[in-house]
């Protein structure tokens, strides 16, 4: 930090808080007041120390997506196979592995061993066994996906054990490396955090799942059992680099750099001392006039940014005193597992928590059709997984910018209105595209989807990712405003967990229902009636027919279990639908869908404008801890 526009950083924790203060409310600001802006330090100057660790974030994060986006392809070829709706169903719950790590999280976060650091106790064996859980995969691929004519012979459940097990390792890996990320990092950087995990576990979907697509299209040979091989070995190279280059070293154990004298932080703490009693002005010239002249206008870009943080925090209604901006960073307290189940068990008695469980749990209601179903259809229509991967190209840049592009309103008191605001415009996105998907048959020329049905699709999709977007920024940033800072980690991934619960249980009971709301007939074709009864049509199944070989035959025979849709093939029928639950599904997902939000409304509300004290448990838990 030898440059003359740089902070000086502290050597005490209460002079660390207060940089903390004053670095985080600069970046805010920076968007406020670009003239003011350039006197401040740039972002790449704020990551002095820390691009290395940034880097290592970012790949990491990225390896951290490499699982998940390999599931994703799963699904894709089970519609290709004629899997059913229920098996597909039983298939999503492998993916439950993401919302449920809070049953985890405490044990992951309380236990290590020291000689190889609090995080990397667990990242290394996790992504050993991610790895490991890859290579192990693509050898059996093959055999559980089963013959692509035959659907009989895909192996739905042990697949959906072993991607159980896979995303158990990958979400396991999420919390250590969330929790190691918050201390590897310099306090006033800890904000890219959240950008490297957003950035770089996209990027590991998209390098799993659309690369592959590409690939796998354009060069003969690449295979799903190749690519897991691939990225299981290099999963688990990276874990022993991990192990052998990269020493677990938290923020608070640095030294402090070499430019800095311990006279500034002397002198920076005096200051604080006589703040109240001379004066912020009378704090710089005092500081300023015994600072090296390189540093003097440093902190008088400092004094000046406290000094619009006390006007920034009256006009939201807060306290006005020097001690609030100095000293509000309260530090998450270290607990052991009781202790941290204890506070999710006061945190789930809070008086308002059963409201926002209620309107967490059923927020997607109304999309759960629309994010069960889409893909689905869009194969059983004919779309390939190559075009299905091109169409969900633009939602990645959307997805990425749109938290950014909302930073000033997620930092409001009432980040709700995001969502409040976008919510209504999904439920008619929906409702267009299972219209669209509905004519998609009558469209077809020469038996293949035109051009403009992609681009119509593509365009739907996209607005239904950013809308979806913008309601996940605002109610994770109402999330960040509500946790008690005390025990922020724990508070925010329960509240988390309940989003995506709300999320996997509505989709997951989408599809169940998908197979009940579906009605087939078996068809006869027009060489059926002419042609020999096949083989396998014994006389029994005649008999339980109780029609001869004939249109009775067909009428009859609904497809509704595996016997009858043999039999339907054996007399060289087909099964076709008529009613078609996804359909019927969206219809009332969307009514649904409107008569939540206007009942929820309200309750939004009342949860947006609750006071911050109706969500605290650390002041129960040292009332409780005193009482003792």
């Amino acid at each position: 930090m030898a440059s003359s526009d740089t902070k000086v950083s502290f050597m005490n924790k209460d002079d660390e808080e207060e940089h903390i203060a004053v670095e985080t409310d600069g970046v805010f600001l920076d968007e406020k007041d670009t003239a003011e802006g350039e006197k401040r330090d740039t972002f790449w100057k704020n990551l002095y120390g820390d691009k290395a660790n940034v880097a290592l974030l970012f790949g990491l994060y990225i390896l951290q997506g490499i699982p998940l986006g390999v599931v994703q392809l799963i699904p894709i070829i089970l519609a290709k196979r004629g899997v059913s709706y229920e098996k597909q169903a039983i298939f999503s719950f492998g993916i439950w592995g993401f919302s449920l790590k809070l049953i985890w999280a405490p044990v992951v976060d309380s236990i290590w061993w020291a000689k190889v650091g609090r995080r990397k106790s667990w990242l290394i064996p996790m992504e050993l066994l991610i790895g490991a859980t890859m290579i192990v995969l693509s050898q059996l691929i093959d055999g559980l996906l089963g013959d692509p004519n035959d659907v009989k012979t895909v192996d739905v459940n042990c697949l959906t054990g072993i991607v159980f097990l896979l995303i158990f390792l990958t979400a396991s890996h999420d919390i250590a490396l969330d929790g190691w990320a918050i201390s590897m990092l310099q306090r006033r950087n800890v904000g890219l955090q959240s950008v490297c995990n957003l950035v770089g576990q996209l990027g590991g979907v998209v390098l799993s799942f659309n690369v592959y697509i590409w690939l796998e299209a354009g060069i003969k040979g690449v295979k799903l059992d190749v690519a897991l091989l691939f990225y299981g070995i290099a999963i688990a190279l990276i874990a022993v680099a991990l192990s052998l280059f990269k020493r677990e070293v938290t923020f608070s154990s640095r030294e402090a750099p070499k430019d800095e004298a311990i006279g500034v932080s002397m002198l920076r703490r005096l200051s604080r001392v006589i703040t109240t009693s001379l004066g912020d002005h009378a704090q710089q010239d005092i500081v300023k006039d015994h600072l090296p002249s390189n540093q003097q206008e440093t902190v008088k870009n400092e004094t000046e940014l406290l000094n619009e943080k006390k006007e920034l925090i009256s006009y939201t209604g807060a306290k006005e005193s020097t001690e609030m901006f100095e000293d509000d960073d309260e530090e998450e307290k270290e607990m052991g597992v009781l202790e941290t189940y204890m506070v999710l068990w006061r945190i789930v008695r809070l008086p308002l928590y059963p409201v926002l469980m209620g309107v967490y749990l059923t927020w997607t209601i109304g999309l759960a059709a629309s994010g069960a179903f889409v893909i689905l259809k869009l194969v059983e229509n004919g779309v390939t997984k190559s075009q299905i991967s091109w169409m969900d190209i633009p939602s990645v840049p959307i997805k990425l910018a749109v938290p950014w592009l909302l930073s000033r309103w997620t930092t409001t008191r009432k980040p709700l209105n995001l969502f409040l605001f976008a919510f209504p415009f999904i439920l008619p996105i929906t409702g267009l595209t299972a219209l669209l998907i509905y004519f998609a048959d009558s469209m077809k020329v020469d038996g293949s989807l035109p051009i403009y049905f992609f681009v119509l699709m593509c365009l739907l999709m996209t607005i239904a990712d950013g809308l979806g977007t913008i309601c996940g920024t605002g109610m994770m940033a109402f999330n960040g405003q509500i946790s008690d800072p005390c025990v922020g980690g724990t508070y925010m991934a329960s509240l988390t967990t309940l989003m995506n619960i709300g999320v996997m249980s509505l989709r997951s009971l989408a599809l169940f229902l998908g197979d009940t709301l579906t009605h087939k007939q078996c068809v006869s074709s027009p060489a059926s009636l002419n042609s020999t009864i096949s083989p396998h049509i014994t006389s029994t199944m005649l008999k339980s027919s109780n029609s001869s070989y004939n249109s009775t035959l067909f009428h009859n025979n609904l497809c509704k279990d595996t016997n009858q849709i043999q039999l339907c093939e054996d007399l060289n029928g087909k099964c076709d639908i008529t009613v078609d639950g996804y359909y019927t599904e969206s219809i009332a997902c969307l009514i649904l869908g409107i008569l939540w939000y206007v009942i929820c409304f309200k309750l939004i509300l009342k949860l947006q404008n609750s006071d911050a004290s109706m969500w605290r448990v650390s002041n129960r838990l040292d009332q409780r801890k005193s009482k003792d």
